[in-house]
């Protein structure tokens, strides 16, 4: 009962959520039960106004996760659609870039290269270039406007970049694949939240 009387206050202030409202309300129903009658009524009466001020209470606060992620959210819109829109080119741009010269010197087989990498070439190229294949087509449709398929075969091929490519390279080696990984994520990041912010899916 005295938790309930605690949650109370927060009613009485106008601060209850109803997250802590629905909190309250279990309390009093252990209360209701209770031996004594002053605190039966005393519960019954909390009960009824709560029952009355419940179209008055605010949705649950939203927790830690949720406020960083707002935050992110209005600190991207702030950017603008259209820096946002020139990042999105210039990462797709300079993958696809990326791309053709590891492929170029893979196919040369610079001294440099881990001897595992030379070992797992072919496939390696081969990733690789369905990985270039689709920044290509994804640089093409988003300079010619189409959006939502730019940002298709751009998101395909970092999802296969993720998934194909890096499974090799933490094979070969761990700490170049997972900065790697986390370099990507972040290029991928970027494509969903355009096609989320400013294409609704």
């Amino acid at each position: 009962m005295f938790q309930a009387l605690e949650g109370l206050q927060d009613a009485l202030d106008g601060d209850l959520d109803a997250e802590e409202a629905s909190r309250v309300e279990a309390q009093l129903g252990v209360a209701v039960q209770s031996d004594r009658d002053e605190i039966v009524t005393l519960a019954e009466a909390i009960h009824g106004y709560m029952q009355e001020g419940r179209r008055h209470w605010s949705a649950a606060a939203p927790g830690r996760w949720e406020r960083f992620v707002l935050r992110v959210q209005a600190l991207g819109l702030r950017f603008g659609r259209q820096r946002h829109r020139t990042v999105i080119s210039v990462l797709l741009i300079l993958w696809v870039v990326l791309v053709v010269g590891y492929i170029a010197i893979l196919i040369q087989g610079g001294a440099n290269l881990d001897s595992q990498v030379l070992r797992w070439r072919t496939p390696l190229i081969g990733i690789q270039a369905a990985v270039g294949g689709l920044m290509i087509l994804a640089i093409l449709t988003w300079l010619a406007g189409n959006e939502h398929r730019g940002l298709r075969f751009g998101v395909l091929g970092f999802l296969l970049s993720l998934v194909g490519l890096q499974t090799f390279y933490f094979y070969l080696s761990q700490f170049y694949a997972i900065t790697s990984t986390l370099l990507q994520l972040a290029c991928l990041q970027v494509l969903l939240a355009y096609r989320r912010w400013y294409l609704n899916g």
